[in-house]
């Protein structure tokens, strides 16, 4: 509706995971294809689970259900900018136990667009993006047992 092409862009930024496999697996490679395209375009990214926090100010737990008690989470400090807890698959109720003053979900969440700039990682060569899934697929886990 603006008439913005992929000329009028400068930098793009993607969530590169925790999440959902394939929502992970075409962002990443959309935002790749985009900076290989078109080499002017610069390439960032950003977790996921920072992302979906953005729009809050103080200590936030964040999370996306990874089912059977667990979650893909972390606990972080958007006024100091750091993690209180480092983002991984762990069970939701040992999250639970750290002092937050907000939680955020995939299912309510607010955005912040400066945030997400201040936040993001600058990545030198796309072709090496690679998505941060922090735990294998279903397939993968179901091919060891």
């Amino acid at each position: 509706k603006l008439g913005i092409t992929l000329r009028d862009l400068d930098n793009v930024i993607v969530g590169y995971g925790p999440g959902s496999y394939t929502g992970v697996r075409m962002a990443v490679t959309v935002g790749k294809m985009i900076a290989t395209m078109e080499p002017k375009i610069k390439l960032s990214t950003i977790s996921t689970l920072l992302l979906m926090g953005s729009g809050q100010k103080g200590i936030t737990l964040i999370d996306i259900d990874a089912r059977r008690g667990n979650c893909f989470g972390c606990i972080y400090d958007f006024k100091n900018l750091k993690y209180v807890v480092e983002e991984s698959l762990i069970l939701k109720e040992t999250l639970l136990a750290y002092n937050f003053e907000k939680e955020v979900n995939e299912n309510e969440f607010k955005v912040d667009p400066f945030v997400v700039v201040k936040l993001a990682k600058l990545v030198d060569d796309p072709r090496l993006v690679v998505p941060n899934y922090l735990r294998d697929t279903e397939a993968e886990r179901n091919l060891h047992d």
